[in-house]
């Protein structure tokens, strides 16, 4: 399973349709593929293929307040199981070492509410499920 971890900020960061590139603090997303084994009675070892594509991962959002910012949007798609984020690191082109990861259709699945006095709040979000896709054409 590739791991594919980014902190700082993204050049695009979308979830559900809504740029938050500038409130991100982290991003990490595990994309892979199930293990599905069709090893035979002729194979001397177990012999694994892929299947379903597996997603999971979090990010860390400065919190703000309002119908299009980080709390109303994640409002709306907690539970929804159709969410849409897609990431690319760079500000160049899409391109094999700027590539633009796609996630569809996962789960948000709690919105993470926390106060803690004295420093700036944050959503952790986790998500979960869905397919991806990696772009690298230009």
């Amino acid at each position: 399973m590739a791991t594919i971890t980014h902190l700082g900020g993204p050049e695009t960061l979308t979830i559900g349709g809504t740029d938050f590139a500038d409130q991100c603090t982290a991003f990490s997303a595990e994309l892979g593929y199930d293990s599905l084994e069709i090893t035979s009675f002729a194979d001397s070892g177990h012999i694994m293929a892929p299947g379903l594509q597996t997603v999971s991962g979090s990010i860390t959002l400065f919190a703000s307040y309002g119908a299009t910012e980080v709390e109303g949007v994640l409002a709306g798609i907690v539970g929804d199981g159709t969410t849409t984020i897609v990431f690319k690191k760079g500000s160049g082109a899409i391109a094999a070492d700027n590539p633009e990861l796609t996630i569809s259709n996962t789960m948000v699945a709690v919105a993470p509410y926390s106060y803690t006095v004295g420093e700036m709040q944050v959503f952790e979000l986790s998500f979960e499920g869905g397919t991806w896709v990696r772009d690298v054409t230009p």
